[in-house]
C-alpha cells in the first residue's frame, strides 16, 4: 500500500512538472506560428455567422464538425488566432500530453514516462501541423481517448470502455476517415484478441483445477 501510495505521488509530481516544463517550452515559440489553413475555418466561420449552411465541409467534403466548433468559437473570438490558441488549443494539448503520459506511466516509471512524452512533445513541435488550433492536433484527443478505452477494455473487459471508444471512433471517421477506420480496426483486434484470452485462461484454469 505504502508503495502503491508513492507512486501515485510521483505520477502526480512528474505530471505537474511536465506541465510546466512543456508550457515554459512552448511560450518559445507559439505565439510566432500560425497555419495558413486557419483562414480558411475562419472564412467557413465567418458564412455560418451570415446564415450560410455547409452541407459538407468545402476543404476535406465530409461533416463540417470543425468549421462548425469554429464557427461557435468565432461568436467571442472573431478573427483574433491567439484566443483560439489559448483557451482551446492549449487545453486540448494538454489534455492530450497527459493522456500520454497517463498511458505510459502503465508500462514505466512516472520520471521515464514524461520524460518520453516531454521529448515527444518538443519533437513534434517542429512539425508545420502540430500548431495547437488546427484541425489536425484537435484530433488527436479524441483519438488518444478511444486507444485508452481500447486498453481499458482490453484490461478490465468493461464493455462500456468500447461502447465510448466506438462514439470517439464515429467522430473520428466523420471527421478524418483513414483515422476512424484505423480505430475501428483496432476495437475489433481487441475484442478478439480480449475473447482468445480470457478463453485460454478459462482453459488453463480447468486443468489446474483438474491437476
Amino acid at each position: 500500500m505504502k508503495l502503491n501510495y508513492r507512486i501515485f505521488n510521483e505520477k502526480i509530481i512528474y505530471g505537474i512538472a511536465l506541465i510546466i516544463i512543456f508550457t515554459l517550452y512552448s511560450l518559445t515559440y507559439f505565439r510566432s506560428v500560425m497555419m495558413p489553413q486557419n483562414g480558411w475555418w475562419h472564412y467557413f466561420a465567418w458564412r455560418i455567422s451570415e446564415g450560410d449552411v455547409l452541407y459538407k465541409d468545402i476543404y476535406l467534403y465530409i461533416p463540417p464538425y470543425f468549421a462548425l466548433l469554429t464557427s461557435i468559437l468565432y461568436k467571442f473570438f472573431t478573427n483574433n488566432f491567439f484566443y483560439y490558441t489559448i483557451f482551446v488549443g492549449y487545453p486540448v494539448k494538454l489534455l492530450c500530453i497527459l493522456t500520454m503520459y497517463n498511458a505510459i506511466t502503465r508500462i514505466t516509471k512516472p520520471l521515464y514516462a514524461a520524460l518520453s512524452v516531454l521529448l515527444g512533445a518538443c519533437f513534434s513541435s517542429t512539425y508545420f501541423m502540430d500548431v495547437w488550433y488546427d484541425y489536425n492536433p484537435i484530433l488527436m484527443l479524441p483519438s488518444l481517448l478511444s486507444a485508452h478505452c481500447i486498453m481499458n477494455f482490453y484490461e478490465k473487459k468493461k464493455l462500456y470502455y468500447i461502447f465510448i471508444s466506438g462514439l470517439l471512433t464515429g467522430i473520428l471517421l466523420f471527421s478524418k476517415q483513414n483515422i476512424g477506420l484505423a480505430f475501428w480496426f483496432a476495437e475489433i483486434l481487441i475484442i478478439l484478441l480480449s475473447y482468445y484470452k480470457e478463453k485460454n485462461f478459462a482453459v488453463i484454469k480447468t486443468i489446474n483445477l483438474l491437476l
